[in-house]
């Protein structure tokens, strides 16, 4: 694991259409960085991404390494969000990070489903993130 669960720091209520209750709901996540699928150095990683009308801010996160993950451990251990916020959005930065084992794939989930107090359930998409770092050499 890499992080802490989540807290929801307010609630802004379930999107009109949304499954409350039994099924969860699939968190609207845009503009992963990095890219799905991209090649990146290792050192001064920075991972972001945003939620497009969430029900709160979420303050931390328990992130979990995907079965195919093999670039090590983020240095530093300690992961550090900075939340940026708009009427409609939050926007997650973190980083930078360095990868130990190089090269190697990425891959981070959020495993849980997250609760909000009106009864809606919200998952992340697995993975979350899903890259290649890139070895001394530059390539995979």
């Amino acid at each position: 694991m890499l992080g802490t669960v989540v807290a929801l720091a307010a609630n802004v209520g379930c999107e009109s259409g949304s499954v409350c209750g039994a099924t969860a709901t699939p968190f609207d996540v845009v503009d992963v960085s990095p890219a799905p699928g991209s090649v990146v150095a290792a050192a001064q990683v920075v991972h972001s991404f945003t939620l497009v009308s969430p029900p709160g801010v979420f303050q931390s996160f328990t992130f979990a390494y995907g079965s195919a993950h093999s670039a090590g451990a983020p240095v530093p251990a300690t992961l550090h969000f900075v939340i940026t916020t708009t009427p409609t959005t939050v926007h997650y930065e973190l980083g930078p990070v360095t990868w130990s084992s190089p090269p190697g794939d990425v891959v981070i989930d959020v495993p849980e489903t997250y609760q909000a107090p009106d009864g809606c359930a919200y998952v992340f998409p697995s993975p979350l993130f899903d890259y290649t770092v890139a070895g001394a050499g530059g390539g995979p």
